[in-house]
C-alpha cells in the first residue's frame, strides 16, 4: 500500500507532472513547482475543454464552463471598451456568492485587473475604506450593497459602477442586465499580456492598526495553491490506489463542492479555480442554512463539503441528517479554527471511515494553506493541522526569532511562493510581518518528529468568528467611543457553534450607566454584524495587565472563561 508520503515523493519526483524546482521568486531562491506560470487567463481558457458541462449552479440557474468563458469574455470587453478598465487597475466588488460573482472573478483577473473582493457584512463605512484604500476605480455591488453605498457613490472617484439583481435607478449607476444585453456572445478573452508575478487580487483581512489591511496575491500565489491543491487530491487517489492521470470515464459521476462560505474568503474563493481546472461543478448558496446544504448535497450528488465550526455543527445535529441519502460525498473538510478531536472522529463514526475527513492550517497572506493532513493521518492526530505542502517552508522561531527545539511552543513563520509579497500601501505592516521572505504568522505553535503542525494559541490580537476575523482592537475602539466606557478588553471565548464568539470587558466611568444592549448597538453603527460582541461583561476593577500597562489577554481569558464556566483555548 502507497504511504501519503511515498505518493507525495512519486509525484513531485524529477520528470513527475508535480516535479519540483529551486526557482528565483521576487528575488528570493525557493522551492516552487517546475510547471511552466501560469495566470488566471490561462485556466480560463484551458476550462473551455469541459463544454457544456455543468459548472456553476445558483438556485435554478446552472452555468457550463463554455458559457462561463464566453460570458467572462463578453464582460472582459465591456470593462476594457467601456469603462476604459486597464491592466493594474483595481475593481472593487461587493456582493453575495451570485453567479456574477464569479463572472466577474475570471472578467477582471484575466485582463490584468485586480480583483478587490469586499467583505460583504461590512457597514458603509467599511466598504468605502475598501474602495478608498484599494484606489478601486470600478465597483460591482448587490442591492444590499449599492443601497447602503449610493448616497457616497459620488465621492468615491470611481469610473464605473455596476448594480447587480436590483431594480433601483441610481443616477450614475449601470444595471448588470443592461451592460450583460450589450456582450457579445461570439466574444474570445481579450490578449493581454499577462506574467504570472503581475496583481491578481487584495484580499482585505484583519489589520493591527484597527483598520484592516489589503493583501496582494499574484498569479503566482493563485497558481500555487491550486497546484498544491490538486497535489492533495492526486496523492489521495494514490493512497487508495487509483491513478489520478488516468482517462476521465465519461460515465463517472462529476465532482461537485457545495460553496457554502463567501467567496471573498480565500479558502471559498480557492474553490472557484480548483472545480473550474478539474471539470468538477460548483454549487453557490444564498447563506448558509443547514438543511439547505443537506438538500443540495443530496439534489446534486456534491462529493466535497467543508465547513467553520457553526456550518459542520449545523450539518451533525440536524434532526433529518439520519433520513439523508449522502452517499455522494467523498471529502469533509473544517476549516477556520482548529477541530476538537471527538468533532473529527465524528466524520469517521458518521460515515463508516468512507468519507475522508482533512483540514489544514493557512490564512489569507498565504493564498489558503502551507499545511494539509487527510485521510488515515488525521485519524491518527486529529489535533494537528498536518505538514507543509512541498512548496511550503515552515519554522518555529522564539522571541528573537531563532528556532526552537522540535516539541517546544513559537511563532510559526511560513515561506514559499504562495506567500503574498505585501500589504497594500501599508510599509509598516510589511515591515513587522514579512521578513528575509519569511512571513510571520502571529500564531504560537509546536511540531512534532515529523513535521506535523499543532496550534497552541495566537499571538494577534483576533477573534475568530464562524471563520469570519475580528481584530480586537477595531472592536475596542468603537467601544471607547462611548462616553460610559471607561476600559474595555475584547476577548475570544470558546462556543460550540461559532467556533469563538466576540466577548467584551467593559469597566465603565464612574458614575456611568449603560447596558450591554445600548453597547452593542453602539459598536452595530461602526461595524459589521459579526464584530458586535455577542457578550458583554461589566468589572468594577481593572483588567489585568503587564507592568508596561498592556493588558493581559491570556489571563483575561482565562479569568472570564472560568467566570462564564467555560475552557479557555
Amino acid at each position: 500500500m502507497t504511504t501519503r508520503d511515498e505518493a507525495i515523493a512519486q509525484l513531485t519526483a524529477p520528470g513527475a507532472p508535480f516535479e519540483l524546482s529551486v526557482q528565483d521568486i521576487r528575488g528570493a531562491k525557493m522551492k516552487a513547482y517546475a510547471v511552466a506560470p501560469f495566470t488566471f487567463a490561462d485556466m480560463l481558457r484551458a476550462s473551455r475543454q469541459y463544454g457544456d458541462k455543468d459548472w456553476f449552479i445558483y438556485q435554478d440557474e446552472r452555468y457550463s464552463f463554455e458559457q462561463n468563458y464566453r460570458i467572462a469574455s463578453g464582460l472582459a470587453h465591456e470593462l476594457i471598451n467601456t469603462y476604459g478598465i486597464k491592466k493594474g487597475d483595481r475593481v472593487a466588488i461587493a456582493l453575495r456568492n451570485y453567479p456574477e460573482f464569479v463572472f466577474l472573478f475570471w472578467a477582471v483577473t484575466s485582463i490584468g485587473a485586480v480583483l478587490v473582493p469586499l467583505n460583504a457584512w461590512w457597514t458603509a463605512d467599511e466598504l468605502a475604506y475598501g474602495i478608498q484604500d484599494s484606489g478601486a476605480v470600478f465597483l460591482a455591488a448587490d442591492r444590499e450593497r449599492i443601497t447602503s453605498l449610493k448616497d457616497r457613490l459620488p465621492g468615491l472617484g470611481l469610473r464605473g459602477v455596476i448594480s447587480i439583481r436590483t431594480d433601483e435607478v441610481i443616477d450614475g449607476v449601470d444595471k448588470w442586465d443592461d451592460v450583460k444585453a450589450r456582450f457579445d456572445p461570439n466574444a474570445e478573452l481579450p490578449d493581454v499580456d499577462l506574467d504570472t508575478d503581475d496583481m491578481a487580487t487584495i484580499l482585505y483581512t484583519s489589520g493591527t492598526t484597527g483598520q484592516s489591511r489589503g493583501a496582494i496575491h499574484t498569479h503566482r500565489n493563485h497558481a500555487t495553491n491550486l497546484l498544491n491543491m490538486r497535489l492533495n487530491g492526486a496523492a489521495a487517489v494514490l493512497v487508495a490506489g487509483g491513478d489520478p492521470f488516468a482517462a476521465p470515464n465519461p460515465d463517472a459521476v462529476q465532482g461537485a463542492a457545495l460553496a457554502n462560505m463567501p467567496f471573498f474568503h480565500i479558502s471559498q474563493m480557492s474553490s472557484i479555480y480548483l472545480t473550474n481546472a478539474t471539470g468538477s461543478k460548483l454549487v453557490s448558496m444564498y447563506k448558509w442554512d443547514p438543511e439547505v446544504g443537506l438538500d443540495l448535497i443530496e439534489q446534486e450528488r456534491i462529493s466535497s463539503f467543508g465547513g467553520v465550526p457553526m456550518q459542520i455543527n449545523g450539518v451533525f445535529n440536524s434532526p433529518t441528517l439520519e433520513k439523508r441519502d449522502l452517499s455522494s460525498l467523498v471529502s469533509f473538510g473544517f476549516a477556520a479554527t482548529t477541530a476538537p478531536p471527538e468533532r473529527v472522529k465524528r466524520v469517521e463514526t458518521l460515515f463508516g471511515g468512507r468519507v475522508t475527513a482533512g483540514t489544514g492550517y493557512g490564512m489569507t497572506e498565504a493564498t489558503s494553506a502551507v499545511t494539509l493532513i487527510g485521510g488515515q493521518e488525521y485519524w491518527d492526530h486529529p489535533d494537528s493541522v498536518g505538514r507543509a505542502t512541498p512548496v511550503n517552508e515552515i519554522k518555529i522561531v522564539d522571541d528573537d526569532g531563532n528556532e526552537v527545539p522540535t516539541g517546544q511552543t513559537g511563532e510559526l513563520w511560513v515561506r514559499g511562493p504562495n506567500i503574498v509579497q505585501g500589504y497594500w500601501n501599508k510599509p509598516e505592516a510589511d515591515a513587522r510581518s514579512f521578513i528575509d521572505g519569511w512571513h510571520r504568522s502571529g500564531d504560537v505553535a509546536r511540531l512534532d518528529e515529523e513535521g506535523r503542525v499543532y496550534l497552541v494559541d495566537r499571538i494577534k490580537d483576533i477573534v475568530i468568528r464562524a471563520g469570519e476575523n475580528v481584530f480586537c482592537g477595531e472592536v475596542e475602539a468603537a467601544l471607547y467611543d462611548h462616553p460610559s466606557v471607561h476600559t474595555t478588553a475584547v476577548i475570544g471565548l470558546p462556543h460550540e457553534v461559532l467556533g469563538e464568539e466576540v466577548v467584551a470587558v467593559v469597566r465603565l466611568q464612574d458614575g456611568a450607566s449603560t447596558t450591554a444592549a445600548e453597547l452593542q448597538e453602539h459598536v452595530g453603527k461602526k461595524l459589521a454584524s459579526f464584530k458586535v460582541p455577542s457578550t458583554i461583561i461589566f468589572i468594577d476593577e481593572d483588567v489585568p495587565r503587564t507592568a508596561t500597562g498592556k493588558v493581559l489577554k491570556r489571563d483575561l481569558r482565562d479569568q472570564m472563561a472560568k467566570l462564564e464556566g467555560r475552557s479557555a483555548k
